[in-house]
């Protein structure tokens, strides 16, 4: 925790030396569109939050409690597992997307720990889904449908070098729940990278939803590339080498794009 994950994926929204890859993405895909080969296009948004096990729609307006979520196998209408009740925005410019970033920072769950004192609580997923019809070189139109996942993973916690203890209840369950979800992920990753028959997606909400087809981010038919952050103190040794080989064993992932 404290490493960087947050300020890599949205960084300083306001200042846009310091954005992040989230706000950098969009500008770059509504530069794209800008094409001439592009006739007609539409992008959405959307922003789910894993906290404690439970989802909660991190674009849901304020003043309304809005949709409960579930994960739902809903093949036999064509969409596979994916997230019900969660909303989607359209958006037509970058402005748009920053616009919607610094409504759900508000609405993140952060904490104080001894190691930072904006610990994310939660694991979060950015989705910007595009949909367009474009023009191929020989005069053809087709129709694509193009999607972006962008994952925040809450940072693995140690008890005594957080400080969490029993005494804060909250943020003991926090911590358990945030290590129990990227052991599983963790499992994941070996069981995928070893190519074994069974691979555990349903043992958390977060392997869950980055198994299905809404997100097929592990072992699914898409391009993945993962971040690790790494602390510069001598205290997080321990911390930084788990992270290393964490990121080396999901290098020998082969995904199908």
């Amino acid at each position: 925790t404290g490493t960087g994950k947050t300020h890599t994926i949205e960084g300083r929204i306001d200042i846009p030396e310091e954005m992040g890859i989230i706000p950098r993405a969009a500008e770059h895909i509504f530069t794209a569109l800008q094409g001439e080969h592009v006739l007609e296009s539409t992008c959405t948004v959307s922003y789910l939050e894993i906290y404690n096990e439970v989802l909660h729609d991190l674009l849901s307006p304020a003043d309304e409690p809005g949709a409960k979520l579930a994960i739902v196998d809903d093949s036999k209408q064509g969409k596979g597992v994916h997230c019900a009740g969660l909303l989607t925005h359209e958006v037509n410019t970058p402005e748009d997307v920053l616009r919607i970033l610094r409504a759900a920072q508000d609405r993140r769950k952060i904490g104080e720990t001894k190691m930072n004192k904006e610990s994310s609580r939660s694991h979060c997923l950015f989705t910007l889904t595009v949909n367009l019809r474009e023009k191929t070189p020989d005069g053809m139109e087709i129709a694509r449908v193009g999607k972006l996942h962008m994952v925040d993973l809450a940072g693995s916690e140690c008890a005594k070098t957080s400080g969490v203890g029993a005494q804060d209840r909250t943020r003991m369950r926090e911590a358990m729940n945030i290590n129990q979800s990227l052991l599983t992920l963790g499992r994941v990753i070996t069981s995928l990278r070893e190519k074994q028959g069974r691979i555990p997606y349903r043992d958390s909400k977060l392997t869950r939803l980055l198994q299905a087809r809404r997100c097929p981010d592990l072992g699914g038919r898409c391009k993945t590339c993962i971040i690790a952050t790494l602390s510069p103190s001598i205290l997080c040794c321990e911390e930084s080498l788990s992270t290393l080989n964490y990121a080396q064993s999901a290098h020998g992932i082969e995904n199908k794009p």
